[in-house]
């Protein structure tokens, strides 16, 4: 049996990824912690050379280039990433488990 998360627990979720994203929560706002989602973590992943990642209703942009994530929140520049690929995929382990 496969329980529904209310909408009160998501509400946990961008908390949860900002304290297991230490360093990278200035470039998680809320909207976006709360778009990450293991299928996202599959698409980061792709061994692609150029694959670039839109958070769905979020302004948060993540591409893997060379190895390395960069990322951009609405019209800044690319910059390299504050969190790894693991830490992303820590961080969405620990939401998970809180919810």
């Amino acid at each position: 049996m496969k329980l529904r998360r209310s909408r009160p627990q998501r509400a946990l979720l961008p908390v949860v990824l900002a304290c297991a994203l230490p360093g990278a929560a200035h470039a998680l706002d809320a909207a976006c912690a709360k778009a990450i989602t293991q299928a996202n973590l599959k698409q980061i992943d792709a061994p692609a050379f150029h694959s670039v990642k839109r958070f769905s209703g979020t302004s948060l942009e993540v591409i893997k280039a060379n190895g390395k994530l960069y990322q951009r929140l609405g019209t800044e520049p690319w910059a390299p990433a504050s969190f790894t690929v693991q830490e992303l995929r820590e961080a969405v382990q620990v939401a998970e488990r809180a919810l």
